[in-house]
């Protein structure tokens, strides 16, 4: 995974070349008002969190917190020394800066902020699992939880909170309140909803454009088409990947060259994550008994994806498939697509393609792999989103109740590793990805993109089927 010596420059920024080495996935958050600086105030307690997480997932709202702790299981990560922000100052941190929840053996999982200055929920997944170790083993997800670290550490830096002041005033607050007028008994009511620990609730929407999902992934049986280098076959490659995922949610073309597509048995064999994944990972030697139709959907999509390689000039070597991410919406175009130029996205531009029945490539820079000390990237798409809705208790007295409301954007991220966790053997991991695109429009429809972040977020958008436009 290194960077290429072939540099380009686009809005100032450096693009590193997306490549993937096999096992490696990338994933997240939100701004609050409250800026208190007691870190007694700010930190939130592992058995907050998970009673966020048994909120969230909707358990038994008369569970103990020992019932809670057998249900779910929490790590956490402490931040040894303080960030320096920009004024040189170190912040208030919190000790801990987030809760690995994990529901059960596989069951899903939670990633919960612990400063309460910010929402509470990062990441999550209805199945599969997050655990600390799977973060010290993956370079571009050790990135995201890095960076969202040093996100909320610049984000209560006394310059930051002077700017995000003046944008309040020019967009508005984010944030929404409401009050609840309290009959004078309410608290003598069993089971009256106006008590502190009744709250915070969640509730989500999900928008899922597309028939269904396509959780592919780059090792066996997906390259079983590519050409060995010194006895060993090459990953996909994420942009590979990613590219291909994105023709299989339009089932179009029909042809690649003399390659013929026959989409709808791929979507009936190649959608199924325990045929593709469970089964050939477990035999990964060579292909076990399958039906024919599940061997020609196979053979379909891995040539496809070297096809797509040769489009994209995609290099390979015994653990990697490295694109340069220009290279992406010229190689669409080659396969029949109108779309973009990659530009810095943002999270609305992001809901107005998926509104609007489209899927996005994303391509990420900034990640540094600690093996290899160079600077690498990651392509994937995001084909779906759900918003989270969190009421949080704010005040409580004799006559009403206060909460603040706020609407959470999470993205349902398909990196490209067959399916949406770390571990997930089926199934959709949502992520926020607020400080990782930590950029808006001012009013001279200028981009600000805030100087303390490194990293940076790419897509390509618009991507339309020549033929249906």
């Amino acid at each position: 995974m290194a960077l290429n010596h072939k540099i380009h420059l686009l809005w100032g920024f450096l693009f590193a070349i997306v490549a993937c080495t096999g096992n490696e996935l990338l994933p997240s958050e939100n701004y609050n008002g409250n800026k208190s600086t007691n870190s007694q105030n700010i930190q939130r307690s592992e058995e907050e969190a998970l009673h966020i997480a048994n909120t969230f997932f909707q358990e038994r709202k008369d569970l103990t917190r020992s019932t809670t702790k057998s249900l779910f299981s929490a790590e956490a990560r402490t931040l040894a020394p303080q960030i320096k922000v920009r004024s040189g100052q170190s912040y208030p941190a919190v000790d801990t800066t987030m809760y690995f929840i994990n529901r059960g053996d596989n069951n899903g999982f939670l990633l919960v902020s612990g400063d309460k200055r910010h929402p509470a929920i990062i990441a999550y997944s209805k199945k599969g699992s997050l655990h600390l170790k799977d973060i010290r083993s993956s370079s571009p997800m050790r990135h995201y939880v890095e960076q969202y670290e040093k996100y909320i550490s610049f984000e209560h830096d006394s310059a930051t909170i002077a700017h995000d002041k003046e944008m309040r005033k020019r967009w508005g607050d984010k944030w929404k309140f409401k009050l609840i007028p309290l009959h004078p008994d309410s608290m003598k009511i069993p089971g009256a909803p106006t008590l502190e620990h009744d709250y915070p609730k969640t509730s989500r929407i999900t928008f899922s454009p597309f028939e269904k999902e396509i959780n592919w992934g780059q090792k066996y049986p997906y390259n079983i088409t590519f050409t060995p280098i010194r006895d060993t076959t090459p990953p996909v490659g994420c942009a590979v990947i990613a590219m291909a995922q994105v023709l299989a949610l339009y089932k179009q073309p029909q042809a690649v060259g003399d390659l013929q597509l026959h989409w709808d048995n791929i979507y009936n064999e190649c959608t199924n994550l325990k045929t593709l994944a469970d089964t050939f990972y477990a035999n990964n030697d060579k292909l076990p008994p399958v039906s024919e139709n599940n061997r020609l959907a196979i053979l379909e999509v891995s040539s496809l994806c070297k096809k797509i390689s040769k489009l994209a000039g995609t290099r390979y070597t015994t653990t990697a498939g490295s694109t340069y991410p220009e290279y992406m919406p010229p190689t669409m175009r080659k396969l029949g697509f109108s779309c973009s130029n990659l530009h810095p996205i943002e999270g609305k531009e992001l809901v107005n393609e998926l509104n609007n029945h489209r899927p996005v490539i994303i391509t990420a820079t900034g990640i540094v792999d600690t093996i290899s000390n160079q600077r690498v990237g990651h392509g994937w798409i995001i084909d779906g989103y759900e918003i989270v809705t969190v009421e949080e208790h704010i005040e409580h007295t004799a006559t009403y109740l206060k909460l603040r409301i706020s609407d959470n954007y999470y993205f349902r991220c398909n990196w490209g590793w067959n399916g949406g966790g770390l571990t997930a053997p089926n199934g959709s991991a949502y992520f926020s990805l607020n400080h990782l695109i930590p950029w808006f429009k001012t009013p001279q429809e200028k981009w600000y993109i805030p100087a303390y972040f490194d990293s940076i977020l790419f897509g390509c958008t618009n991507i339309k089927y020549k033929k249906n436009e």
